[in-house]
C-alpha cells in the first residue's frame, strides 16, 4: 500500500457519514486537520461528534402573542415588532 504524502500547510479532511453534521455545528459536515511546519499533524484536542440530522416539521407560530396579568394586557406583533401594555 502507498503512503500518501501531505506537504506543510495542507489539510487532511475527515467527513461525517451522508445525512449527517457535526453536533457542534449543524451547517458544517467536515473536520480539516493541518499538516503543521512539524511535520505533525494539529488535531483537535477534542474530536468533533458527527450526528444524523434531525429535522422537524414547520410550527405554526402566532403572529400576535397576548398576556395577562392582574387588571394589565400586553400585547407582542412579530411582523410590525409593535407592543404595547393595557390597564
Amino acid at each position: 500500500m502507498a503512503e500518501t504524502v501531505i506537504p506543510f500547510g495542507q489539510n487532511i479532511t475527515y467527513d461525517c457519514l451522508t445525512g449527517q453534521r457535526l453536533v457542534s455545528d449543524k451547517d458544517v459536515s467536515t473536520v480539516d486537520v493541518e499538516c503543521q511546519t512539524s511535520g505533525e499533524y494539529d488535531y483537535p484536542t477534542t474530536w468533533p461528534q458527527c450526528t444524523d440530522m434531525i429535522l422537524c416539521d414547520d410550527i405554526t407560530v402566532p403572529t400576535i402573542f397576548s398576556s395577562t396579568y392582574g387588571d394589565k394586557a400586553a400585547y407582542y406583533n412579530k411582523v410590525t415588532g409593535d407592543s404595547d401594555t393595557f390597564t
